[in-house]
């Protein structure tokens, strides 16, 4: 209320509809309004719901504009003014502003929540609103308007009449279907992107909102069919988001302050290498760069900010090849002066070209093999590592097996173009000295440069010494994280089938998922679920395990999991393969043992090393 206080010019009149507040101290502010005549107040002795306290405002509004603004909103210098510029053109029947929650017309997102912006972040907002305006956008025809804040014309309320009380009971759907009753009279509604209008929304409904929504869709799709298909239609077709696109990426060259900007490229997958991507960002943004990331979509590839807040821009989204170009402003735009690539799975091909676009250097971070294995992690199809064979080796087995590249990419062609792409960077790093090794005898002519994810002295810093298991107890073995084939789920199984054949006294428990929860648990494996990070090591300590266990099969590049169990104090178990074995060997904090060794000796080996003691 206070802003709409300090934001209306003279001469327009304020009506304010309290629709029998609970708040005292409301009423008692609206009272003291009134009676400084600053604003008209119609009070409701009870309830009577949105459309009618809606109407009760309009009905003393007749023959002039009117505009419909929710209590809960947040409005800008101007607005107004704005606003009546945008009714006076020919055929207007209502405009609606941008705001966080305003349905076709919501920004950032469209389609999911957005955080409502406080004083500083509507004003900001708006001015950046205005900034890019273009009278095109204004003359984009909307299925319909929205209610938070929308100005109608005095002609268009004179025909169409008021909301229909009757039919949407306390809200919800009242505005839409005058929308479509003023479009039958030949009216259009149009956006306004020169104002945003912050809105909390729905704070009046609270947990009856969802079955007022449903009811009233119902009788809107009743009264006007094919209603969802037009909305669908233009959600679809989206003509402002070239506008919200423009907002998105004048906001991320405002976070950038005239520094220069880091473009990581990675997949849509997450896991590992989003965090080490989310890391190298932080890293970056310290030594004063802006650091972007840039990951696949099913249609070409999006632009973020990773440390911006949720949903801050996510419009930056661009079709390749067709919007090539505009991805290449938009970098350049962005100053981008470095590429690191982190993982191209799912990109478009020009991707692996950008900096010949933007005549920047690039950096290779390597995560995993599918540099030079079509497979990406070195197993055939029975789940076993493969061995690195030659050239003909591989192609046999993905002959045989099948590959994940997501390209038609014979393996010499694949290792061709990965020596080539080697060649042309400035640097490629690998997390570990076994990851260097492995990659140097696929890739001789590369120097392959460690860089640790993490400092093992530091995550052992606070390990104690060995400590035997309570005589009475059995062992408890804690495996951590999302347990793939190749993490080493079949092991676990046949260890767990193994420990109940032999009635042998082991538990296992796993602290994370797999894809077949079921069955292990059914085989007597304990499976606390999925897990958010900093729930893992609580989740590690209540089970009160003795070791830690890596059972993946694979040679890792890194292993975050390993770097968990040992901060929770326990010492580890691991294959004698990959990253995790380099490590585990260097710690002395763990055991090693080789991989394949069967499942029986496997088990009698842990209880010889760990077992109960007396």
């Amino acid at each position: 209320m206070r802003s709409v206080l300090a934001t209306v010019p003279p001469g327009i009149e304020i009506i304010v509809v309290d629709d029998a507040t609970p708040e005292p101290k409301l009423a008692n502010f609206l009272d003291m309004l009134a009676q400084d005549g600053k604003i008209t107040l119609v009070r409701h002795e009870s309830n009577q719901g949105f459309p009618a306290s809606a109407n009760d405002g309009m009905r003393l509004a007749a023959g002039r504009d009117v505009i419909l603004l929710n209590s809960d909103t947040l409005v800008c210098s101007g607005w107004i003014e704005r606003l009546r510029t945008r009714l006076a053109f020919t055929d207007v029947g209502t405009v609606t502003p941008f705001s966080n929650d305003a349905s076709i017309l919501s920004y950032p997102s469209v389609d999911t929540e957005n955080m409502v912006p406080d004083g500083s972040g509507t004003r900001e907002l708006d001015v950046l609103c205005q900034a890019l305006f273009s009278q095109e956008d204004a003359c984009i025809d909307l299925p319909t308007g929205n209610g938070f804040c929308m100005a109608i014309t005095a002609e268009c309320l004179a025909e169409t009449g008021f909301f229909r009380e009757d039919l949407f009971a306390q809200g919800y759907g009242e505005e839409n279907d005058f929308c479509l009753r003023a479009s039958a009279q030949g009216y259009r509604h149009f956006p306004a992107p020169d104002v945003y209008v912050a809105h909390t929304g729905s704070t009046s409904f609270g947990s009856s909102r969802k079955a007022l929504m449903g009811r009233n869709l119902e009788i809107l799709n009743a009264l006007h069919p094919g209603y969802d298909a037009e909305v669908a239609a233009f959600i679809e077709r989206d003509p402002l988001g070239q506008f919200r696109r423009q907002l998105d990426m004048s906001r991320i060259d405002e976070q950038r302050q005239g520094r220069s900007s880091m473009l990581l490229v990675q997949h849509d997958a997450g896991g590992g290498v989003g965090r080490v991507v989310l890391e190298r960002a932080q890293s970056f943004e310290q030594q004063g760069f802006l650091a972007l990331t840039l990951r696949p979509t099913s249609l070409g590839c999006k632009l973020e900010w990773p440390m911006g807040e949720k949903n801050f821009a996510p419009n930056l989204k661009f079709t390749l090849p067709e919007e090539l170009p505009l991805l290449v402003a938009a970098l350049l735009r962005l100053k981008i002066c470095r590429i690191e690539w982190h993982h191209l799975v799912g990109h478009a091909p020009c991707v692996r070209t950008l900096h010949e676009d933007l005549c920047v250097p690039y950096d290779v971070f390597v995560h995993d093999y599918i540099w030079f294995c079509p497979r990406i992690s070195l197993l055939d199809g029975n789940g076993r590592y493969c061995g690195e064979p030659d050239v003909a080796g591989c192609e046999a087995c993905i002959a045989t097996w099948g590959g994940y590249l997501g390209e038609d990419l014979a393996v010499p062609d694949l290792i061709s173009r990965s020596q080539r792409e080697f060649r042309q960077a400035d640097t490629v790093m690998v997390p570990s000295r076994d990851t260097a090794q492995r990659m140097a005898r696929h890739f001789p002519q590369t120097h392959f440069r460690p860089v640790p994810l993490e400092d093992d002295a530091v995550l052992l810093s606070n390990v104690s010494g060995r400590t035997g298991v309570i005589s009475g107890r059995a062992l408890r073995i804690c495996v951590v994280g999302g347990l793939s084939r190749w993490k080493g789920y079949d092991v676990l199984l046949s260890m767990a089938q193994c420990i109940r054949a032999m009635s042998l006294p082991v538990e296992l428990v796993l602290v994370g998922h797999t894809p077949d929860d079921e069955t292990l648990i059914a085989a007597g494996v304990k499976v606390t679920g999925e897990y958010q990070e900093g729930e893992v090591l609580g989740l590690i300590r209540e089970q009160n395990a003795d070791i830690g266990f890596i059972p993946s099969v694979a040679p890792e590049t890194w292993c975050y999991a390993l770097g968990i169990l040992w901060k929770s104090g326990l010492e580890v178990l691991c294959f004698d393969i990959g990253a995790q074995s380099e490590r585990v060997r260097c710690s002395d904090w763990g055991a090693v043992v080789p991989l394949g060794m069967p499942v029986e000796f496997l088990v009698r080996f842990i209880l010889r090393r760990w077992g109960p003691v007396s």
